[in-house]
């Protein structure tokens, strides 16, 4: 008979070969190192956790862009009469899979690329940073990985922010500096996939192999370093009106207070609150924020140029988010920053290990607890959706079963209500004012179902209206926004 040791003992030895395999094709050689198999258990598990909001409802910010694009010529795709700058790799691939499968099974298709980015995200991480900082920085990467919320988050998302952290963690690991041998080829590859994932992740990685993570008695490597510039500095003209818009510099100058550097670096603690906070343990984020200091010591004491440009490119979109006060958009554009910043809390927390007696061994439990704190996000990742537009149309449809027209507010979300009203076989009519709202149209029509996807950002006069002629009937939580379904008081009888 054979025992579970022999069994457990073959399953380690298919890992390490695929592990290997893995290694070779994303560095040309094989890695010194492989994970533990009790992190490959838990990297399972969380994947498995991932397919389940892999099938919820999607919501409007991918939903607009991928709708938009993917029903757009070839050109306008691949960013030539640009809708959307961002995640271009991202819709293209969308594209051909929702082609592939003939548009079935919505939900799950538009989201495969997130979901392959993030599943190989852990296996990838560890080969680089066990490589930079030996095999318990990747170990502690590994769970990282598997454990933040926010990567569950982004790898349900059906936009290109897993694709942009994975090719990152690419780049870092063929940097000339970090990487024991030069792969320019591969290097170039990485480059083009953050360029075509998101051209903001570009421009930080190409100027942080610019600002010194390159070892300078090389000329193979300072050419290699030049090219990164030449791939750099298109994606930063190419991104100029996405980075306006996105930092909002026209809205900012109108404040002058706003520009104050001292409110860039006073916004650190809540940028590390967006990826590393929860509302049970409010100061946990600051022993994260320590663990980061710490490693940027380490890497700066083995090199300053390495340090240096560590500082520069984990703080530098905190910064410009802090003088300018746009914190509703930093948790996914700060995806550009997670790889520096988990660079250097894995630094710090096996520095930390190392130094203090008989801790080396307990350091990746002791880690795993500290990001087991920050399951309740994960916990609701899970539980619901982002925006629940499918359970809002099932409703209607089981309530009302002869409805086949629905009403909503005109605002940013239209997309996501129109796009899902088709697949439920129902018409979207939008009502952009409040004569619309409160005339016939709406209140003495048969069907009487109105939607509100988002109550702050609905007209106050027309929301205000709504809740003295309508009825609430349910409200559909949501981790982004929840979204409320009315009824004409009428139909409510």
């Amino acid at each position: 008979m054979v025992s579970v040791e022999a069994i457990l003992c073959g399953i380690d030895k298919k890992l390490d070969t695929i592990y290997q395999t893995f290694h070779r094709v994303m560095f040309g050689c094989g890695g010194k190192y492989a994970p533990p198999r009790w992190l490959w258990i838990l990297w399972c598990a969380i994947t498995i956790v991932r397919f389940v909001p892999a099938t919820y409802s999607l919501w409007e910010d991918p939903l607009w862009g991928l709708v938009t694009k993917i029903n757009q010529p070839w050109l306008s795709t691949l960013g030539f009469n640009a809708i959307d700058m961002d995640h271009i790799l991202y819709y293209s691939i969308s594209k051909v899979i929702i082609k592939a499968t003939h548009h079935h099974w919505i939900e799950f298709t538009y989201r495969i690329p997130s979901l392959v980015a993030g599943f190989l995200v852990m296996p990838l991480g560890f080969a680089v940073f066990s490589r930079i900082g030996g095999p318990l920085c990747g170990t502690m990467f590994g769970l990282c990985a598997v454990l933040l919320p926010t990567f569950t988050l982004y790898a349900d998302d059906a936009r290109g922010y897993m694709l942009l952290v994975f090719s990152i963690i690419w780049a870092l690991g063929l940097t000339p500096g970090l990487s024991e041998r030069l792969h320019p080829v591969r290097l170039g590859i990485a480059y083009f996939l953050i360029g075509v994932s998101h051209g903001l992740g570009l421009i930080l990685t190409g100027c942080f192999a610019l600002c010194g993570c390159f070892t300078g008695s090389d000329k193979h490597a300072r050419s290699i370093v030049f090219v990164n510039m030449l791939l750099t500095l298109p994606a930063f003209l190419y991104n100029i009106p996405m980075i306006n818009k996105m930092l909002c510099f026209g809205h900012a100058m109108v404040n002058p207070e706003k520009h104050a550097m001292l409110q860039g670096f006073a916004f650190f603690p809540k940028w590390v609150q967006f990826q590393f906070g929860t509302p049970f343990f409010p100061y946990i984020s600051f022993v994260f924020l320590l663990l980061m200091a710490c490693g940027v010591i380490v890497v700066t004491r083995q090199s300053w140029k390495t340090g240096v440009s560590l500082i520069i490119f984990s703080s530098v979109l905190p910064v410009l988010f802090g003088i300018t006060h746009v914190s509703y958009t930093l948790e996914r554009y700060s995806m550009c920053c997670m790889p520096f910043w988990l660079w250097a809390l894995c630094m710090g927390g096996t520095a930390i290990a190392r130094h203090v007696r008989g801790v080396a061994r307990y350091a990746p439990l002791a880690f795993g607890a500290l990001l087991v704190t920050l399951m309740p996000a994960l916990a609701d990742y899970v539980r619901y959706p982002q925006q629940d537009y499918r359970e809002t149309y099932k409703t209607i449809l089981r309530n009302y079963p002869d409805q086949k027209t629905v009403f909503g507010f005109t605002s940013c979300y239209s997309v996501g209500l129109e796009f899902y009203a088709r697949q439920y076989g129902l018409t979207y009519v939008a009502l952009d004012s409040l004569e619309q709202l409160s005339g016939a149209s709406w209140i003495q029509s048969p069907r009487h179902c109105i939607i509100v996807p988002s109550e702050s950002d609905t007209r106050p006069a027309m929301l205000q209206w709504l809740k003295k002629n309508a009825v609430l009937i349910k409200k559909f939580k949501g981790t982004a926004l929840d979204t409320w379904l009315y009824v004409a008081k009428d139909a409510a009888k």
